[in-house]
């Protein structure tokens, strides 16, 4: 890779895009240059990377000729004429991708494919089970402001306060209120009931285990949380389930973090214990017949921005950028 190689990271300000310059920050040289750009509107915002400040950058008026590589954190319809621009002028291309593969770097048409943020918890959980021998997969997916941006966050804040106050509570960026309340659909619903994100969530999950027949069945809710993912999981296995010390000991050896005798000394784990850190942690696990059913959480943003510059750094390694 040049040394003179600048990186964007557009959607800068999002929760992905936070992270994700944290985690550049750790694995570049000081010497680097990395770039923030987001939405107009938030021309002359300022974020975190590393030990300094960057000032975020319009995206209508960034030159993407100037960069060898530009991480799309924000896949909204906002910076589509900013992905096709980025793609003209012959930058690499990171962003999340229905191609995605837990192994490495997939290049789909000058980008390359990264996982979703809602999917890759998942996936590393699934995977440390064995995807052969998985026979279908119900999720409920618990999400929190923090995943549909700061206006999110700043409104949940805002009604919360409202209601203690005895306020009218105003919504915008949802249909009702968040507050003290579960919204369970997030955008709008297909011909099948369906929304966008759970269909992509369907397509996606089975994708990243390498096992495109599989069976996913998800239901994704908004919660009122600021930060922080969970997910009610229940797997169907083709034959009997593992007993749990087996189970136990495959995600102890996939890396997740286990509460493995809740009652005992550990509550169970929350999305308020892993917010700010990389854990993925698993719980409540319970095997009935042919069925495992735990719980997941984890600070989505921080897991998927560490293996998107994981994945960078194989990109940098493997010729992507000769």
């Amino acid at each position: 890779m040049s040394a003179n190689l600048q990186i964007a990271v557009v959607g800068a300000t999002s929760q992905l895009g936070v992270a994700l310059l944290e985690k550049l920050a750790e694995l570049l040289p000081p010497s680097a240059r990395v770039v923030a750009i987001d939405a107009d509107e938030l021309d002359g915002e300022t974020v975190e990377y590393g030990h300094r400040e960057l000032d975020v950058q319009a995206v209508s008026e960034f030159d993407f000729g100037k960069a060898g590589a530009a991480f799309f954190a924000d896949n909204g319809d906002v910076f589509a004429a900013a992905r096709q621009a980025a793609r003209d002028a012959g930058v690499l291309v990171f962003e999340a991708g229905a191609t995605a593969s837990l192994a490495g770097p997939v290049l789909d048409d000058g980008a390359i494919a990264l996982p979703q943020d809602i999917a890759l918890p998942l996936a590393r959980a699934l995977a440390a089970l064995g995807p052969a021998r998985l026979g279908a997969v119900t999720i409920t997916a618990c999400l929190s402001a923090s995943r549909f941006g700061k206006p999110a966050i700043e409104e949940l804040a805002e009604q919360t306060t409202a209601l203690f106050t005895q306020r009218e509570a105003e919504t915008e960026h949802f249909p009702k209120r968040q507050a003290f309340n579960l919204l369970p659909l997030i955008g709008a619903a297909g011909e099948g009931g369906d929304s966008d994100v759970e269909r992509a969530l369907a397509v996606a999950l089975p994708a990243l285990l390498g096992q495109p027949a599989l069976p996913v069945f998800a239901s994704v809710v908004h919660v009122p949380m600021f930060f922080g993912v969970a997910w009610a999981v229940s797997v169907e296995f083709d034959g009997e389930a593992p007993p749990i010390a087996e189970l136990n000991d495959a995600f102890l050896a996939a890396g997740l973090w286990l509460n493995a005798e809740p009652g005992k000394g550990e509550t169970t784990v929350s999305p308020m214990d892993v917010v700010g850190t990389d854990l993925l942690a698993v719980d409540r696990i319970r095997v009935q017949r042919n069925r495992l059913m735990f719980w997941l959480t984890a600070d989505a943003a921080r897991v998927t921005a560490k293996n998107w510059c994981e994945q960078f750094a194989k990109a940098m390694q493997t010729g992507y950028f000769a």
